[in-house]
């Protein structure tokens, strides 16, 4: 099933920053490692006690993710 931006920050209460509201995300990932290059990938970075995701996101940008 497919989301647009717009309607995941409606489901999570957030503020859309976003230019694009009508991007579909057809794949949510929380693990750097495993993600599959897809253009259609949201990546949520988790902060926890003994990691930091939002370490990995440049890496993720350059891979297009």
């Amino acid at each position: 099933m497919a989301y647009k931006f717009s309607e995941i920050a409606q489901i999570v209460e957030g503020i859309l920053t976003s230019l694009l509201p009508d991007f579909e995300i057809d794949q949510i990932a929380i693990d750097s490692r495993k993600i599959q290059p897809a253009n259609n990938t949201l990546f949520v970075a988790i902060k926890g006690e003994r990691h930091n995701a939002h370490h990995y996101l440049e890496d993720l940008i350059n891979k297009g993710i």
